[in-house]
């Protein structure tokens, strides 16, 4: 439902944070679109976004632990890894 309405609006945001050259918008923008694709088990894009998240702000890597939204991808170890 309303996971999925949100990819769309996230992608964007995402976009036109990366048109404006503006990286703690795109650290934003790229969390929020990774917690929604891992919410709808989108893995692979959800890991990539998370990853240039947590490089570009630090502070992401804190967020993602405590985050409901990631609580099924840490079953991968590929999101353990990256949130150790």
């Amino acid at each position: 439902g309303q996971v999925r309405e949100s990819v769309d609006p996230f992608r964007k945001a995402l976009e036109l944070a990366l048109a404006l050259k503006r990286p703690g918008m795109v650290a934003g923008s790229a969390y929020d679109l990774s917690c929604s694709l891992a919410v709808l088990k989108e893995y692979d894009e959800a890991h990539s976004l998370l990853a240039e998240s947590i490089r570009l702000e630090k502070k992401y890597r804190d967020a993602a632990r405590k985050d409901e939204c990631f609580r099924e991808a840490m079953e991968q170890k590929r999101f353990r890894d990256l949130l150790r």
